[in-house]
């Protein structure tokens, strides 16, 4: 019961941040909308209803699908929609979101990154245009405004909005990336470089037509710093500093101020073109996002093939836990090594000493990078060259925990004896 208790206290949590995040960023994306077709020019809630579809069970998704078309309701309704209006496009624009979530469920749910972000881009455009038909056609039946003028900013504001935002949302969701001092001092280099780049792009004088190549050579300087953040200090840094970029972009395109108001384009071509470059810039960092997760994947897969394992020392206890996913070889140095004094007993009195000395420089270093190769005799006579890496300090259950990653380096040695 008291399970159930606290299961419930989690969903309802759960519900009211997705709700919150929901009601905020729409209430920002309709203070920017169109004037003349009362559509938002950047519909960021999307974004925020295939993420809260996507990160859910799907035994919830109904609950999710009646909050946010409440909230989205109690949204239009506070603004400036009647009750009918608001009701009809909170309709059309959650089951758009949920259908975009379904898709990627249904045709990519145990597929590769790349594929689901595939179909997942593919669905967005496609069901942004449905329910930009139905939307708009609803709005021109009730205010009279033109099909023909909205139905093209209507799509454009979901798509770029689902982009951006999922982009922010994935990114704070699935982390990873370098050790964490190193994260933070590039993140903060980083987010300091593309302020300061977006800035001055879009405080220049303006430009004049023949000027156009230039200044969107320039444009890419700020995108270029944003989308190596998550290769160098992971992803949740990456999606911070894209919010940076895309909050510093829109403020000053709002004000049409910045590269894309260039004379001789028409009216609201300016604001297409700057939704295009927050929106391009997403999907870059998304496939490079997706190709270093790859990559890694693929180390990973090629250290285990070639004998490496990870084990965990509990430094108040001295006991060594060992990656239950063992690959061959390892068998005998994981049935030899269980704690700390098993391996102290193993080696020489100088590689005792030095490693040692690695795990207390780990526990006031929190993070040692360079290799360290020793031999590991075993009581059968035989002798392993080990080549140990990536030894990290993280709190435990009991206090500090040491993890490291031992390898292989040669083959066996086998020592005759008698």
């Amino acid at each position: 019961m008291k399970k159930s208790g606290s299961e419930r206290y989690y969903l309802v949590l759960y519900l009211s941040v997705w709700s919150v995040l929901y009601f905020a960023l729409g209430y920002f994306s309709l203070l920017i909308d169109d004037p003349a077709s009362r559509v938002a020019l950047v519909w960021f809630p999307a974004g925020v209803a295939v993420s809260a579809f996507l990160s859910s069970q799907r035994k919830h998704w109904l609950l999710i699908y009646i909050v946010l078309f409440l909230t989205r309701t109690l949204l239009d309704v506070a603004v400036r929609h009647s009750i009918g209006t608001s009701f009809a496009i909170s309709l059309v624009s959650l089951t758009c979101d949920l259908s975009v979530a379904w898709s990627v469920v249904r045709f990519a749910g145990h597929a590769d990154d790349l594929r689901k972000a595939v179909v997942w881009l593919i669905a967005v455009c496609v069901f942004s245009a449905v329910a930009a038909l139905a939307g708009t056609s609803w709005l021109s039946m009730q205010n009279g405004i033109s099909i023909a003028h909205s139905i093209s900013i209507w799509w454009a504001a979901n798509v770029v909005g689902n982009i951006m935002v999922t982009t922010v949302l994935t990114g704070l969701l699935r982390g990873g990336g370098p050790s964490l001092k190193l994260r933070w001092r590039s993140a903060l280099a980083g987010a300091l470089l593309t302020a300061v780049s977006t800035v001055l792009i879009f405080t220049l004088p303006p430009f004049r037509e023949d000027e156009v190549g230039l200044i969107y050579t320039l444009a890419c300087l700020p995108v270029l710093i944003t989308v190596i953040i998550p290769v160098i200090s992971g992803n949740r840094a990456g999606a911070l500093v894209y919010t940076l970029f895309c909050s510093i972009a829109i403020y000053f395109s709002w004000q049409q101020i910045g590269p894309f108001f260039i004379k001789g384009l028409r009216h609201g071509e300016p604001l297409l073109v700057a939704q295009c470059y927050l929106a391009g810039t997403a999907l870059l960092m998304i496939f490079i996002r997706i190709q270093t997760d790859s990559v890694q994947k693929g180390q990973a897969a090629a250290r285990h093939a070639v004998g490496e394992t990870a084990y965990c020392l509990d430094t108040t206890t001295g006991v060594i836990n060992w990656d239950p996913m063992t690959p061959p070889g390892m068998e005998k140095i994981i049935s030899a090594v269980g704690s700390r004094e098993a391996l102290f007993a193993l080696v020489s009195p100088s590689v005792k000493a030095d490693i040692a000395s690695r795990w207390q420089s780990a526990l006031t270093a929190n993070n040692i990078d360079e290799e360290y190769r020793f031999p590991l005799p075993l009581a059968d006579g035989e002798e392993l060259a080990i080549t140990e890496r990536n030894l990290v300090c993280l709190p435990g259950p009991h206090g500090t925990v040491l993890i490291g990653y031992w390898s292989l380096s040669q083959p066996l040695i086998t020592l005759k004896t008698g």
